[in-house]
């Protein structure tokens, strides 16, 4: 009896000894994980945007909708900021639920031909940065240009981001548009904008920053459009968008940039 109360006893101590170095294990994969490995929006305390406290001022993501797959919506609600709307019915872009292929993640579907959604805020000076998620759903229903995001709509102030006929993305703050040599097409990138007057630049997909030649302008902006121009009635844009932001100032940058780049990789990747 007593040679097996001390077998249990040492077998005890070494089963809790394997659990305790499996947990260890466990905890470093975690630690250490890639962004193949590791989905940022679902473990507790993972950096988001609003991690970005006060200087973060609009922020739509689609996994904040409710609304079931395929359904027109008035209403974008925004986490962070304004909640976007559009006034008509054939404005209403659609929900769709399982928008990035092998998750289920709902994203916003603009026609290119009617749908939009627009806010107003409190005015942003630069510089700033617009941050997005999104992809090209097709091309036979945008003209050659098209707006991806305006300002709000007939606002005096600009700050918008249009593919043109080169088709190029470019930028225009209030002196002129230009461009970056990027195209955007039918797969899922993410997109930093800094606008900056000459400073503005560009970081697709985490990779390095592409600068324009000169400055697009200076102008503050009171809100944004998506799906159009400001005008609410040309260049229309037939994208799907799973989120969309803006930052002010560029402190962030130097912080949080990875954090950010790292985090919209892990949403669709």
């Amino acid at each position: 009896m007593k040679l097996l109360s001390k077998l249990l006893i040492l077998f005890a101590i070494t089963l809790a000894l394997f659990l305790q170095d499996h947990a260890k294990a466990v905890d470093a994969t975690v630690t250490n994980a890639t962004a193949t490995t590791l989905n940022a929006t679902r473990v507790s305390g993972a950096w988001t945007p609003a991690s970005l406290g006060g200087s973060l001022v609009q922020w739509v993501w689609g996994d904040f909708m409710t609304t079931n797959d395929a359904v027109a919506v008035t209403r974008w609600n925004a986490k962070i900021g304004t909640d976007m709307t559009t006034d008509t019915t054939t404005g209403r872009p659609t929900v769709i639920t399982n928008g990035v292929s092998g998750k289920a993640i709902r994203v916003v579907r603009f026609n290119g031909t009617a749908n939009y959604l627009t806010n107003v805020f409190g005015t942003q000076a630069q510089p700033f940065t617009m941050f997005v998620q999104m992809r090209q759903v097709g091309d036979s229903a945008m003209v050659a240009n098209y707006r991806i995001i305006d300002s709000a709509a007939l606002e005096a102030g600009r700050a918008h981001i249009r593919r043109d006929s080169t088709p190029n993305l470019t930028i225009y703050s209030g002196v002129g548009f230009q461009g970056f040599g990027d195209t955007p097409n039918t797969n899922w990138s993410q997109y930093i904008f800094v606008f900056d007057g000459a400073n503005s630049r560009l970081s697709k997909d985490g990779s390095g920053w592409l600068t324009v030649g000169a400055s697009p302008g200076t102008d503050t902006i009171h809100g944004n459009t998506l799906g159009v121009a400001q005008d609410l009635a040309t260049e229309f844009s037939q994208m799907d968008f799973e989120q969309f932001g803006i930052i002010s100032g560029t402190n962030w940058l130097t912080t949080d940039y990875v954090n950010m780049t790292n985090y919209l990789h892990l949403r669709i990747h």
